[in-house]
């Protein structure tokens, strides 16, 4: 005969074991990337307090710091093909509450043929002007694991490929992303105060302008005003052409359809 107490024990197990499952069902989550090809997989690794710092370089109100565990696995597959981590800070910039793994995952930007998925920028501190992001390799043919990213209003020019804004301080610049090689390549490279911005691109060509860039002074004698040209990326000649009269509208930033 089964006793109450072994019944009580068997329910106060159930209910524990309920729990966990409850618990865990709500610290993993699973999303499917656009083309149906891989499923990215967060796990909550770690929840930490970031105490305020003061009277050094680097001043930080106190902040908390959410780790994810992001697995990505091809389609029907048991095995990640990469995996990678995503840190989510709450407190600084304004930040109030954390991102979703949903927003994270929403905020991811794939190639169009998902050979690589470039992460949003997370709340770790940069240096000055920067805001880095990491790209991670999904096809394992590619020759890199993770690399780095920081290319604004980043625009495709091919399945691999793309050109973007790279503005740091005293560094304006235009770069393209290899996504060949992992690497970012300058090709207008800035020589401050006088600095290139992207205008718009169009098959391989890239519409560029020279500006100044934020460390401009008010009288720069060697600027003799905007200058625009079209820049042919199999060659890398240029052609000039007039600038346009208005500002024009940033390019389509970081499309991958």
């Amino acid at each position: 005969m089964i006793s109450t107490r072994t019944i009580f024990t068997a329910v106060l197990f159930s209910i524990a074991l309920a729990a966990c499952s409850a618990a865990y069902a709500a610290s993993v989550q699973r999303f499917t990337s656009p083309k149906g090809r891989f499923d990215a997989v967060f796990t909550e690794t770690s929840h930490k307090k970031i105490p305020k710092s003061g009277g050094g370089p680097m001043d930080f109100d106190e902040a908390d710091e959410i780790v994810y565990r992001i697995d990505f696995y091809a389609r029907g597959s048991k095995t990640p093909v990469v995996s990678t981590s995503y840190d989510d800070i709450i407190g600084w910039d304004y930040i109030k509450r954390p991102s979703t793994p949903e927003e994270i995952f929403n905020a991811f930007v794939w190639s169009p043929k998902e050979d690589f998925v470039i992460m949003p920028h997370d709340g770790l501190p940069d240096g000055p002007g920067t805001s880095a992001r990491r790209a991670v390799a999904l096809n394992r043919k590619l020759p890199w694991d993770e690399a780095h990213f920081a290319l604004d209003d980043f625009v495709w020019t091919d399945v691999l490929s793309g050109v973007g804004d790279a503005h740091f301080d005293c560094d304006f610049s235009v770069g393209l992303f290899d996504g060949v090689n992992g690497k970012t390549v300058a090709l207008e490279p800035g020589a401050s105060p006088v600095g290139y911005e992207l205008i718009s691109v169009k098959g391989m060509k890239v519409f560029i302008r020279q500006t100044l860039d934020n460390c401009q002074t008010k009288y720069v004698p060697t600027y003799q005003g905007p200058t625009c040209f079209d820049l042919s990326l199999p060659d890398r000649t240029e052609t000039p052409r007039p600038c346009p009269k208005k500002a024009p509208a940033p390019p389509a930033a970081l499309e991958s359809n």
